[in-house]
C-alpha cells in the first residue's frame, strides 16, 4: 500500500461551505483565535456564522454551533500553506479523517477526505470502500484508521467526542426547562452569548479536549480497539 502523504494542495481549506450549510466547527477558543489572528495577518475579521437557540430562563441567546462562514478558509495562503497552521483548529488537525456520525462509542464511523489529494493518490480509498470495510467489524475499522492516518484519526475522535458530550449537555438542560419554545420577536432582543459563558453562568461544567490531551486520548482509544 501507497503510504498517505499531505500534498499540501489546499483542497481541505477550500469548498469549505457545503450544499447544506455545514461549515468549518469552531470552538469557543478557536473562534477567538480566528478573529485574533484575523486583525493581525488579515486586518479584517473572518466571517463567522452561529447557530443559537434562545433561551428562556436566562434571557439570552445561547450559541451552540460556531463555523466559519467563507468557503476558502482567509488563512490558506496563495503558495496553499497555512498561515496559523501552529494554532489551527481541532478539526482541522484531524484532516483527512472525517466522521460519519457523532458517537464515539463507535468509533468505527470515519472516513477519509475526498477533497484530499494525498488520500487520492495512495491507496487509502482503495483498502478502506470496498471488501475490508465492508466485511470488518467497527474496531477492525477503527484500528485500519488508526493505522493510516495516526495522530489525524485521534483528533478527528476528540472532535466528535467534545461534539458528543455537547449533545448530551443539550438534552440535559432540555429535561431541566432551558431552550423551551419562546416567540422568536421576544428573545430578537435578548444578547448572545457562547456555549461555554452560558454553562458558566449557570455552573455547568464543560470539559474540551485539546491538543494537550492527545496523548492520554490516544490511549484511551487504542484501550478501547483492543
Amino acid at each position: 500500500m501507497k503510504p498517505f502523504v499531505c500534498h499540501s494542495s489546499g483542497n481541505c481549506c477550500t469548498n469549505l461551505k457545503a450544499a447544506n450549510g455545514f461549515g468549518l466547527m469552531l470552538f469557543d477558543d478557536e473562534v477567538k483565535l480566528f478573529r485574533d489572528k484575523g486583525m493581525q495577518i488579515l486586518g479584517r475579521e473572518p466571517r463567522l456564522e452561529f447557530r443559537s437557540l434562545p433561551d428562556p430562563k436566562t434571557k439570552s441567546r445561547v450559541i451552540l454551533l460556531s463555523q466559519l462562514g467563507e468557503s476558502r478558509c482567509p488563512f490558506l495562503a496563495k503558495d496553499a500553506s497555512c498561515q496559523i497552521y501552529e494554532e489551527r483548529p481541532l478539526v482541522c488537525r484531524g484532516y483527512p479523517v472525517q466522521s460519519t456520525g457523532l458517537d464515539p462509542a463507535r468509533p468505527g464511523r470515519f472516513a477519509a477526505g475526498r477533497a484530499c489529494e494525498g488520500c487520492a493518490k495512495s491507496d487509502v480509498f482503495e483498502l478502506i470502500d470496498k471488501k475490508m470495510m465492508a466485511e470488518a467489524t467497527i474496531n477492525q475499522r477503527a484500528r485500519k484508521m488508526f493505522e493510516m492516518f495516526g495522530d489525524s484519526y485521534v483528533f478527528q475522535w476528540m472532535v466528535e467526542r467534545n461534539n458528543y458530550q455537547d449533545a448530551i449537555i443539550v438534552q440535559d438542560l432540555r429535561k431541566e426547562g432551558h431552550f423551551a419554545a419562546v416567540d422568536p420577536k421576544e428573545s430578537s432582543s435578548w444578547p448572545e452569548v457562547s456555549f461555554e459563558q452560558f454553562l458558566q453562568s449557570i455552573n455547568r461544567p464543560r470539559r474540551i479536549l485539546e491538543s494537550d490531551d492527545l496523548a492520554s486520548v490516544k490511549e484511551e482509544l487504542i484501550q478501547r480497539l483492543r
